[in-house]
């Protein structure tokens, strides 16, 4: 008889070794066990305890091979047992405690060859007090959770027998793995599999790709196995209600518990199709029950949680998918996965994400080694005391502390239904009370003081302070004193007066920056009324527009306008009448508007937002503290509404207000020039883009209107040399800013906290603050809340709702934009909601891509947008701004190739578009809508012959595998049906032909025959001295 015998895998055994030789080196798919030994124990006994298990369970001899380009079990007829002994006992109890935990990690963690067995290994450790320990390590290839119970109850029972001095009361086994895995390929043989895999089809057809949990760092661009473990438990009376709401509603706890983690899952990811995976223990047939081996499928279990459905209707909704489930459970999860051939990712595992368990056993004994299966896997059992919950979780993805919030989540939810099945699921509470407080008042501690007096009072009493500082300088370098720039806006306040212009009026300003914009401005406010500031270089269809809708009663301008019938109050020209006398103004309170200014729609109509001095006082307040008073240059358009943070730091601090050339924004060079003398400057990060390094110097530089990259963000800070770098963020809304935060040299860019009397959260549709981490829309309070939208009250209602937890009639502005809060009370911004795209299924963040795509050195400045007219469809288009020394290579192929190796397939845009500029709004944002539209890549429709041996020989094996007569060098394998175990085969026919192994996640990024054979060809030459060679070859 040989020393081995070969028998056909099973198909479990066939992915784990697939994922084994996917990554090499992995501990991911250990179970590892600490078993108590009976007192007395000897490694003589132990050893010949495992020596008669090995002897009954074949599976504990086998390794796995291929033999003939398919997997098979190699059974060894018989293996010798190593078994290191440790002694601690002379140890302390910390100490030995410590030694102990390391030498079971360093088992766990130590990878096995799965071509040689056994592929378990066992420690016998004495310790300082109590019974002797083992520590077992096994694959799951050969064992799993049924497996460990009857393991564990075999050496009990052997090592008794040997203490007693009798035989073990065991009887032979009847079967073996070999005769299920047998069993199994005989049933899929006979086509027993295909009713099973429709169903699959149909129940998994169009499945999400991603559950769109948050994660605390982008998503790799190929998966890895490091994880972690986060433990919490449920007290014994929960667990009580928990099984008591099992069986009123014909259910199991199984079903209970995965409904309430679903109902979590639904909340956290903001997704109402929410998708687990479970193992199932695939031992239908009694005769398999004893038998040692990896028998465990997974089930996919898809449930709709959305229509906000009660706890009892979610678990009725959880038992039907659990139990049509089960009725499907013969087709193995492999096949499955090529039924319904999902999108390949190697960022993900396919179908689901996040699995759960509960286990059949009183105590979980497994250690945890640092590892983890997919991004988040619950393991729970049922215990004497509760249920205690192991959440192993991707530490590539996640922090400790958000997996323990997500935690505190799953047990507030299950403890809130269990009392009350009947609760909706948005009403059940998943914020815990500290938090909770953090979130509402913790957060938005930033009440300060500031004055009750209306902008062009405190701009008269810096005026009465300082008549002699300068207040205004020209571009042309003319400049005017607070005290001429009082008596000049005094002047034209007294001719607004005699226009008819009073409280409540709207007056229209179209002037260039000049001097007498400001004295306009200031003008207009001590008349008692409010400003609509107009850009001069709007189109005259606009303006028009405007000054119908705002109903304005006069336009200051210095020319003429066509298409309104406005009056128009002429200044700077010949005509204009000299100062008179100084009126005395009406009383104006804070609350009345100061300017009314229109931002664009939704609808393409815009929309005026009627904001009063109160929110401008309090901002401008807030930057003087925060910044300093200083000299700031005015560059902004009027109609961009942080020009008026521009206009009114400098005048309500006593500094002096820069004004740069109109046009100057467009151009690095008059960027500079006008920046010099101001020691703050506000631009949009597309204008930063623009100006580069020429706002060097020790200034503050505020950069917002626009999410801010990090790379232009470190390009920035490195030009203030010794300035700062501001973030500020905030809606015309809630006036200009509503947070800031200061960018420091390699920290993360966020949009920081909340400025002074101004509150914000982050909250989900019902307006219920989302936990940290979590996205939701971002909410903002407090008195930079504008009074509404002019004329349209529909939509104030719409967008201005009540301040749940701020003070009586307090209002909040719903922003549309979606971020979160991050550790330590910073927010992060995530984007538009309406700009969110889906591809796949997978949510997918534009600027995410951009600010990768912007890392590359071909690259000047990059952004990327979701279009519609995309090739495909809608979804991702990145334009490109070269850099100067880009030549050669194709940049589509390069920015491409780059960005396949940072991000998931999913996220690389499906066209690039190379520009020489980007168009820019008169606010100084990106005209997205501006953007050209992509051009179709060219695709060769004809397979593209192979040009070499090797490629000829790949593309024959292709055919082979793939079933087809002709293959081209440039086509995918993946998109002609190939799928991972197609790739095992491809894998062993290129070595057994050319004698080479090839890493085998190398044929997942190497998808065509020009790839592969360039694969080849590397693999061939690695380990050779290329010097060497080529001295030969000459």
């Amino acid at each position: 008889m040989p020393g081995f015998y070969v028998l056909p895998a099973s198909f479990a055994q066939e992915r784990l070794w697939f994922l084994s030789r996917l990554d090499p080196g992995s501990a991911a798919f250990h179970i590892n066990a600490v078993v108590e030994l009976p007192e007395g124990t000897d490694r003589d006994g132990l050893e010949r305890a495992l020596l008669e298990l090995m002897r009954r369970h074949e599976t504990l001899r086998t390794a796995l091979a291929v033999e003939d380009g398919e997997l098979a079990q190699i059974v060894r007829v018989e293996l010798p047992v190593s078994l290191p002994e440790d002694d601690l006992s002379g140890l302390e109890p910390g100490p030995a405690a410590a030694a102990f935990d390391e030498l079971a990690v360093a088992d766990g963690r130590r990878p096995f060859e799965l071509d040689r067995a056994p592929l378990w290994r066992a420690r016998l450790v004495r310790m300082p007090s109590g019974p002797p320990r083992m520590i077992f390590v096994v694959h799951h290839a050969v064992f799993d959770a049924v497996s460990a119970t009857t393991f564990g109850g075999e050496l009990r029972e052997l090592l008794a027998a040997r203490m007693e001095g009798r035989q073990a009361r065991l009887p032979e086994p009847g079967i073996q793995y070999a005769d299920f895995a047998a069993w199994q390929r005989d049933f899929l043989a006979g086509g027993g599999a295909e009713a099973h895999l429709d169903h699959w089809r149909t129940r998994l057809a169009g499945l999400p790709q991603d559950l769109g949990l948050p994660t605390d760092r982008p998503r790799p661009a190929t998966r890895g196995h490091a994880g972690a473990q986060h433990a919490l438990h449920l007290p014994a009376e929960v667990a009580d209600r928990l099984e008591e709401a099992a069986r009123s509603g014909g259910a199991t706890l199984f079903m209970v518990l995965l409904a309430g983690l679903k109902a979590v899952l639904s909340r956290w990811a903001g997704q109402g199709d929410v998708v687990v995976g479970t193992p199932v223990a695939g031992r239908d047939l009694p005769e398999f029950e004893p038998v040692i081996g990896m028998f465990v499928n997974q089930l996919v279990l898809r449930t709709d949680v959305t229509g906000d459905p009660s706890f009892a209707e979610l678990v009725e909704r959880v038992k039907a998918t659990v139990l049509e489930a089960l009725d499907h459970a013969d087709a193995p999860f492999d096949r499955v996965v090529e039924a319904v051939r999902p999108e390949r990712d190697p960022s993900r595992t396919p179908l689901y994400q996040v699995s759960f368990n509960l286990l059949p056993m009183a105590e979980r004994g497994q250690f945890p080694i640092g590892t983890a299966q997919t991004d988040l896997s619950f393991d729970v059992i049922r215990q004497a005391d509760g249920i205690g919950i192991w959440i192993e979780y991707a530490t590539e993805l996640f922090d400790a502390s958000t997996v323990a919030r997500l935690g505190r989540s799953l047990e507030m939810l299950l403890t809130s239904v269990a009392a009350d099945t009947g609760r909706r699921i948005s009403e059940v509470r998943i914020v815990p009370d500290d938090e909770l407080e953090q979130l509402v008042s913790g957060w938005n501690a930033t009440a300060r003081p500031y004055p009750a007096r209306p902008l062009h009072t405190l701009v008269a009493e810096r005026a009465a302070a300082t008549p002699h500082a300068v207040a205004i300088r020209a571009a042309d370098g003319a400049e005017v004193t607070y005290a001429t720039l009082d008596t000049r806006s005094a002047a034209m306040a007294a001719r607004l007066a005699g226009h008819g212009v009073g409280p409540g009026t709207c007056v229209a300003v179209s002037l260039p920056r000049s001097p007498e914009l400001i004295v306009a401005l200031l003008g207009v406010l001590r008349a008692g009324a409010h400003y609509l500031p107009l850009d001069p270089g709007h189109p005259a269809e606009r303006v028009a527009y405007l000054l119908a809708d705002s109903k304005a009663a006069l336009l200051v301008t210095d020319r003429p306008v066509e298409g309104t019938t406005t009056p128009v109050l002429p200044v700077g020209g010949p005509d204009e009448p000299s100062p008179g006398g100084p009126v005395a103004g009406p009383e104006v309170s804070p609350d009345q508007v100061a300017y009314l200014i229109y931002t664009s729609g939704s609808t393409g109509r815009p929309k005026g937002v009627r904001v009063p001095h109160r929110g401008v006082v309090n901002l401008v307040t807030d930057v003087i503290e925060r910044l300093g008073g200083t000299s700031t240059l005015l560059m902004t358009s009027l109609s961009f509404d942080i020009a008026a943070l521009e206009i009114f730091t400098p005048l309500l601090s006593g500094g002096t207000l820069v004004l740069a050339p109109d046009g100057a924004g467009r151009d690095p060079e008059q960027i500079r020039l006008a920046a010099r003398g101001a020691e703050l400057v506000q631009l949009t990060p597309s204008v930063a883009a623009v100006a580069g390094g020429q706002v060097a110097g020790p200034r503050d530089l505020i950069v917002g209107g626009e999410a801010l990259p990090s790379d232009l963000a470190a390009t920035l800070g490195r030009s203030l040399e010794g300035g700062r770098l501001w973030n500020f963020y905030g809606p015309t809304e809630t006036t200009i800013w509503s947070t800031c935060h200061l960018v420091k040299p390699g920290s993360p860019v966020t949009i920081g906290r909340p400025v002074a009397n101004t509150r914000v959260y982050v909250a989900d549709d019902r307006l219920c603050p989302q936990p940290v981490g979590v996205p939701g829309e971002l909410l903002i309070g407090g008195d930079g809340v504008v009074h509404g939208y002019h004329g349209r009250a529909g939509l104030t209602a719409e967008r201005f709702v009540p301040d749940p937890f701020g003070p009586p009639g307090a209002r909040l502005y719903r922003t549309g934009d979606l971020a979160r809060w991050r550790e330590g009370g910073v927010l992060e911004f995530l984007g538009r909601l309406d700009d969110q795209v889906k591809i796949r299924g997978v949510r997918i963040e534009p600027g995410e891509v951009a600010a990768v795509l912007n890392e590359h050195p071909l690259v000047r400045r990059a952004v990327v947008t979701v279009r519609d007219d995309a090739p495909g469809g809608r979804g991702l288009v990145a334009y490109v701004i070269a850099a100067p020394e880009t030549g050669g290579p194709d940049l589509a192929a390069v920015l491409r190739a780059h960005l396949k190796e940072r991000l998931p397939e999913t996220m690389v845009p499906a066209a690039f578009v190379q520009v020489d500029g980007f168009p820019s709004l008169p606010s100084g944002k990106l005209d997205r809508a501006a953007l050209p539209p992509p051009g179709q890549e060219p695709r060769s429709t004809e397979p593209v012959p192979p040009r070499t041996p090797v490629e000829e020989s790949i593309a024959g094996i292709w055919a082979g595998l793939l079933g087809r007569d002709q293959v081209g060098v440039t086509d995918d394998f993946f998109g002609l049906g190939g799928h991972s175990l197609l790739v095992t085969k491809l894998a062993a026919r290129v070595e057994e032909q050319f004698g080479v192994r090839v890493p085998l996640r190398r044929w997942f990024d190497a998808t065509t025959v020009e790839e592969q054979a360039l694969a080849v060809l590397e693999a061939s030459l690695a380990g050779l001295d290329l010097d060497e060679l080529l001295e030969e070859a000459q």
